[in-house]
């Protein structure tokens, strides 16, 4: 499950933080692992954890879309996500499951419950039950959002970091022009220089941003990040060890570089085929930076050997 997660966040198979503040802050994405409450703008995609205690005495699982009223909202005609799903692909020892949950082009506020057979009941037909999930469709005021950009980067890769952040914090898939303008700096982009965001509007005969509103400044900082991708060449695993141990060589390494650097802030270590004793297998160890930490950049990937 932790595996699953960090993957979520770092190569954005959701392009949704887990809460609905600001990118400008890694401590913040962090999340209330268990929210019953999400705001995604519209189109837009977000994710909630819940403990499989909460569906353990039923059959059938799945969710679905209800209204107000707590009616399916696929029977009532009142849909405002295109999808909702139970993401299975977990580890089956974790307590840990997820369900999705896709936007509409409508704003307002929908419910998600779990429907499933309940074992204990002769009848064996399916119920809603559990606790209402609440997913709010808005456009994201992106007024209080920042980004990091550092001298010596291009502009294409400002851009992308723009878009990232803009989808990131909204659940849906920003670009420029369509949904936002940028107005780059006079003069040339040294420390201090500043660019301006700002959400596309309605002008005649064109059509503003359905997703976002508002504009933002941010400014040109000095790269000041470690990179870490050299300490591929320092850091082994060997089949056998324990995760605990890696990890711990991992992060001394990075200490090294950047004393200030905290794993799950500013960077992620992912371990791929460990067992569920915490016990290195053949696989690989995936070391990446948060694209908002402000003390180390870059990331690497080494192989666990056979000792």
């Amino acid at each position: 499950m932790k595996k699953l997660l960090i993957l979520l966040g770092s190569f954005e198979m959701l392009a949704t933080t887990a809460t609905s503040v600001v990118a400008c802050n890694p401590q913040v994405e962090t999340s209330i692992k268990y929210t019953k409450q999400k705001t995604i703008a519209p189109t837009g995609n977000t994710y909630f954890m819940f403990d499989k205690s909460l569906i353990k005495d039923y059959d059938k699982v799945d969710v679905v879309e209800v209204d107000e009223n707590g009616w399916e909202a696929i029977n009532t005609g009142s849909n405002m996500l295109t999808r909702v799903y139970l993401n299975n692909k977990f580890d089956e020892s974790s307590n840990e499951m997820m369900f999705v949950a896709s936007a509409g082009k409508s704003e307002g506020r929908t419910y998600v419950k779990f429907k499933g057979i309940n074992r204990y009941n002769p009848a064996r037909y399916p119920v809603l039950f559990g606790p209402s999930f609440v997913v709010d469709i808005e456009k994201l005021d992106i007024k209080s959002i920042n980004v990091n950009a550092y001298v010596g980067q291009t502009e294409q890769v400002i851009k992308n970091e723009i878009e990232r952040v803009l989808s990131d914090v909204s659940g849906a898939s920003i670009k420029e022009n369509i949904d936002y303008k940028i107005k780059w700096p006079d003069s040339i982009m040294s420390v201090g220089a500043e660019i301006k965001i700002e959400a596309v509007k309605d002008i005649k005969a064109q059509k503003g941003s359905d997703k976002i509103y508002g504009s933002f400044i941010f400014q040109m900082k000095e790269d000041t990040r470690k990179p870490i991708n050299n300490l591929a060449y320092k850091i082994s695993a060997k089949v056998g060890e324990k995760v605990e141990s890696v990890e711990s060589r991992i992060q001394n390494e990075i200490k090294k570089l950047s004393p200030k650097a905290k794993l799950n802030e500013d960077y992620w270590i992912i371990f791929n085929n460990s067992n569920q004793n915490g016990v290195m297998m053949s696989g690989s160890v995936v070391v990446q930076t948060h694209p908002n930490s402000m003390k180390v950049k870059g990331g690497f990937e080494f192989i666990v050997f056979k000792a």
